[in-house]
């Protein structure tokens, strides 16, 4: 079991919503809660990361700011919702994926501040996902997707919490918690129940961890999404 741990934590990647949110289903069937998270990704300054760890936070003016280090080392402060800071005991030196959004700024601020775009917009950081020590981002080009919190998993059927942030090519975004895997019959699953439709992430069990992942939804039976060829494309490891 040990064995097959370490072979396919590099194989199991993250649903993503076709409609509203989903949840992850236990043993008894019920599913816990998730959101949906816009994101306005092609907003995001450059210098801006989204992943990294989150080293402090203090309030200022009307916003939040956070000081987080980037994967290259890079440190910036950005402004963050004020939910962030009353939550900076819980977040300081965890490994995170940023989740930004635009916040429309009074004009007083932005003249003070000259941080502030079109129509008094400022990116900031909304939210965050818990990534943990196990990571990994995957994407087939169309969807991209984030799982953290992989070293949850214990190797046995049905466990783990598994975090996952994913979006499509229209910055339709979503986040989950408390994901689960089952692995059996050569392949490791991963699946969230949304009342009568059902998400599959299915991932072959192979020597190298180099399999891609395939996701499937489907709803009475029917199939209606079949997404293969989902590679990890950066990585905790």
């Amino acid at each position: 079991m040990r064995q097959q741990r370490r072979l396919t934590m590099g194989l199991v990647g993250l649903m993503l919503c076709l409609g509203s949110c989903t949840g992850v289903p236990d043993e008894a069937g019920n599913t816990g809660i998730s959101q949906t998270t816009p994101e306005t990704t092609d907003t995001i300054p450059q210098n801006f990361p989204t992943i990294g760890v989150f080293d402090s936070a203090r309030s200022r003016d009307i916003l939040c700011y956070v000081t987080v280090t980037s994967r290259d080392g890079k440190t910036s402060e950005v402004g963050a919702s004020a939910d962030l800071c009353d939550r900076s005991p819980s977040l300081t030196n965890q490994t995170l994926r940023f989740i930004y959004d635009d916040a429309v700024m009074p004009p007083e601020h932005c003249n003070n501040t000259g941080l502030c775009g079109a129509n008094n917009r400022q990116t900031v950081i909304s939210d965050v996902v818990m990534l943990g020590e196990n990571w990994q981002v995957l994407s087939n080009g169309t969807w991209t997707v984030t799982v953290g919190q992989g070293e949850t998993w214990d190797g046995r059927n049905n466990t783990g919490n598994l975090t996952y942030y994913g979006c499509n090519d229209q910055n339709d975004c979503l986040a989950l918690t408390a994901g689960k895997i089952t692995c059996r019959d050569g392949f490791c699953h991963t699946g969230w129940q949304q009342e009568d439709y059902f998400y599959i992430l299915s991932t072959p069990i192979v020597e190298d961890g180099g399999a891609p992942t395939t996701l499937r939804v489907h709803q009475g039976g029917e199939d209606l999404l079949n997404v293969p060829n989902m590679q990890v494309i950066d990585s905790s490891l």
